[in-house]
């Protein structure tokens, strides 16, 4: 058993991801001629011998520059710079090239900022994957729509919480189903716009002068991923929990 396993982990036939990505993006105005490997390695936020032995370059261009490491890829275009981490642990590294590249290039007009986390998760046990979804979307209310229908289920759901009140922010989390039998997809977006209201506690828009603070591309990346990275582990660790438990109602 795994050091951080229980024995309702294993029962439970989905304890962890079975592919997932991480990426951040903004959106704004770039040179996909500036950003080419070279500029990343002669302003230090990536070593040369990477450059030299693990570089896989797909495509300079005036209006596309995409670019692999591995684990890692850096895709620019005029209107948006994405950054892109397969591993967990790599994580880091985006954050670190993303916050380069706004303190080398301040004059960006960067208008929004994205966080995003994709996990896939394979359910073995049937129940616990149907369960997710009767959660999220009551069978019941649809088969009363449409009482002749052979099967009714949730396909795409989206939902959009708001940060703490007087900030910034908005944590857009979907579930979804995939194309296999057992597979189901989780994913995070934290999202910030320079145009974005902010509300008070009785939901009413609050005046810029009243927001703790303003829209900062760098601030918000050098402080926010964990924001979404917790979101994310407490939306599906959650959504399991209780699918899980649903699993032993039905048992018992």
């Amino acid at each position: 058993m795994a050091h951080n396993e229980t024995l309702a982990d294993q029962k439970m036939g989905a304890v962890s991801p079975k592919d997932r990505d991480a990426s951040i993006v903004l959106v704004g105005e770039f040179d996909p001629m500036l950003l080419v490997p070279q500029w990343f390695v002669n302003n230090k936020l990536l070593p040369s011998e990477d450059i030299i032995s693990n570089l896989a370059i797909e495509v300079v261009y005036k209006d596309l520059t995409r670019f692999t490491l591995p684990n890692i890829s850096v895709e620019v275009q005029p209107d948006r710079l994405t950054l892109r981490s397969g591993i967990e642990s790599l994580d880091f590294m985006i954050v670190d090239l993303a916050v380069g590249v706004l303190s080398l290039n301040k004059k960006l007009n960067v208008t929004a900022v994205g966080l995003n986390l994709r996990e896939d998760y394979y359910f073995e046990d049937s129940r616990h994957w149907n369960n997710i979804g009767d959660i999220l979307a009551p069978k019941d209310v649809w088969y009363e729509i449409s009482p002749d229908s052979a099967k009714a289920g949730l396909t795409n759901l989206a939902m959009q919480v708001r940060r703490p009140v007087g900030e910034r922010g908005v944590f857009n989390f979907s579930v979804s189903w995939l194309e296999r039998r057992g597979w189901t997809r989780f994913q995070t977006n934290l999202h910030y716009a320079s145009t974005q209201s902010v509300l008070d506690p009785d939901g009413r828009l609050l005046p810029k002068g009243k927001f703790k603070q303003g829209f900062d591309p760098l601030r918000i990346v050098s402080e926010s991923w964990p924001d979404s990275r917790d979101f994310q582990r407490r939306a599906v660790d959650t959504l399991l929990r209780k699918a899980q438990g649903e699993v032993y109602d039905e048992r018992s």
